[in-house]
């Protein structure tokens, strides 16, 4: 039997009291298809915990925060249909053409085809959450929902929707409202015990004290609720979060993400942190990749503290002591130092332990493809891990991690620079029998411009001849010798994040 003509592949769920949510439709016949979006309070039980957004999808989605949301995988269903419809059967057969074509003008017409059906389907689900939102769900639980992260959106939805108790400690008391009911159905005895004792109506203080959870981060706003929790056991001393903690929430954000990039080194850098974190000049980007570079330098002062005896009698004699750079401190770091001492001593720090470091320029294989310019940048290729180390320390990100996939030779990095300033950093992957681009990051793996982006691409296909390095296994000596003969290990960055798709792939 041939199955009903339906508009679209997802619609509005109705029962005998109308619409209670979004999801897709039977006659569709789709396998695997993604969740119902469930609104209504009296079939919230039948829901999963998901990351719905509560909201209509805007701005650009393609890499935004609305991918993998349940929004946003019913708007691909949409798209994916209209394209079968289109003529355009997806997901593509492995070895079709580009657009499912070989002829440029049929390439352009597909492209135009597979974008406009990509705007149509984000209409069309932009309309039924729109609709869904209005009918279905509680106005209220939505409106101190959406206060929260867009991951934990739903999670509190559906908690503060089932119980006007969990609604008024949301207000109330953001943070603990989410150590309860942040997790949605994963949570666990202690949450669970909680929440009957919200129910019950018990004292506020009471709630906490189960939950860990310290009174004074009732000033802690919706949106940093998460930070807040993951850093509770930071915080013991709360006069930190009464003297130092800002009103704003991006501020807030920052402070919290600082304070748990203070973990692990004491409680007087931790203070350090608190009363500074707000002076680091730069973006907030900027400011956490700082921090983060800290650490390294200060365990270096801490080490450099204790007598060589101790040491002996922990380890013994026989075993040597790890260096961590203690040769390279001139200043250990003091909870008194302004942020403008810390950096400097920091960053000669960092460029003592690179400067130790095995200096053979024939450390890394010959440069896959030479150094060049184009519209005005240098691509200048790197070949010590010492050069590594500084791109890495200089750029906010650990591509100096990557220098053991260098010597071995299935990865090469360059630098690209504007009037001998770093701008970006490149990386060269194997593609085939030649090389392809493979990460091309700013600042703290930030996303590069457009021009830069265009020098790069100009830049490799204008190269004429490919240096195929020579595969070759990298044995510990080998590990040992990148780190120089001081045997100095380097202090690890922030991710270099996994590769992106440059080209405009469907």
């Amino acid at each position: 039997m041939t199955p009903p003509l339906i508009n679209y592949p997802v619609e509005l769920l109705r029962d005998s009291r109308g619409v209670y949510g979004i999801g897709v439709a039977r006659a569709a016949e789709i396998e695997h298809g993604p969740k119902d979006l469930i609104l209504r309070r009296d079939r919230l039980s039948e829901s999963e915990t998901g990351r719905a957004t509560l909201q209509k999808i805007a701005g650009g989605f393609r890499y935004g925060v609305f991918t993998n949301t349940a929004e946003d995988d019913l708007r691909k269903i949409t798209h994916h249909d209209l394209l079968d419809r289109a003529g355009l059967p997806w997901p593509p057969v492995d070895g079709s053409p580009r657009f499912w074509s070989s002829d440029p003008k049929q390439q352009t017409r597909n492209r135009q085809i597979y974008h406009g059906n990509r705007i149509r389907a984000l209409s069309v689900v932009n309309g039924l959450v729109g609709h869904a939102l209005e009918e279905a769900a509680d106005c209220d639980a939505v409106t101190i929902a959406r206060r929260f992260r867009l991951k934990h959106r739903y999670a509190m939805y559906r908690a503060t929707a089932l119980s006007p108790r969990a609604l008024q400690l949301a207000v109330s008391f953001p943070v603990l409202a989410f150590a309860i009911f942040g997790r949605g159905l994963r949570s666990d005895h202690r949450s669970d015990r909680a929440a009957r004792l919200v129910e019950a109506g018990a004292p506020l203080q009471q709630i906490a004290d189960l939950m860990n959870i310290p009174m004074t981060f009732r000033k802690i706003k919706p949106g940093a609720a998460d930070l807040a929790v993951s850093v509770v056991g930071l915080l013991g001393d709360q006069r930190l979060v009464h003297a130092f903690m800002p009103d704003s929430l991006p501020q807030m954000k920052l402070w919290l993400k600082s304070i748990k990039l203070a973990q692990g080194l004491g409680p007087e850098y931790l203070e350090w942190v608190a009363k500074n974190a707000l002076e680091i000049a730069g973006t907030p980007n900027e400011a956490l990749s700082f921090l983060s570079d800290l650490p390294d330098w200060i365990q270096a002062g801490y080490s450099a503290s204790v007598p060589q005896h101790i040491f002996n009698a922990i380890l013994g004699e026989r075993n040597a002591r790890p260096s961590r750079g203690e040769q390279f401190i001139v200043r250990p770091f003091n909870p008194d130092m302004s942020v403008h001492t810390v950096t400097k001593l920091s960053s000669e720090w960092h460029e003592a332990v690179a400067n130790h470091m095995s200096g053979n320029p024939d450390e890394f294989s010959e440069p896959w493809c030479p150094a060049g310019n184009a519209f005005g940048y240098e691509i200048v290729p790197i070949i010590t891990a010492a050069e590594l180390y500084r791109e890495g320390h200089a750029m906010r990100h650990c591509v100096s991690a990557y220098a053991s996939k260098v010597h071995e030779g299935s990865v090469y990095f360059y630098s690209v620079r504007k009037d001998k300033e770093r701008v970006a950093t490149l990386q060269l992957v194997e593609g085939g029998p030649d090389f392809v681009m493979g990460q091309l990051h700013g600042w703290c793996n930030s996303e590069v411009p457009k021009e830069v982006a265009r020098a790069a691409n100009h830049w490799l296909r204008s190269q004429r001849e490919f240096r195929l390095p020579k595969k070759r296994e990298v044995a510990a000596q080998v590990r040992r010798d990148v780190h120089g003969p001081c045997e100095v290990a380097a202090p690890v960055h922030r991710d270099f994040q996994d590769p992106r798709d440059f080209g405009e792939r469907p």
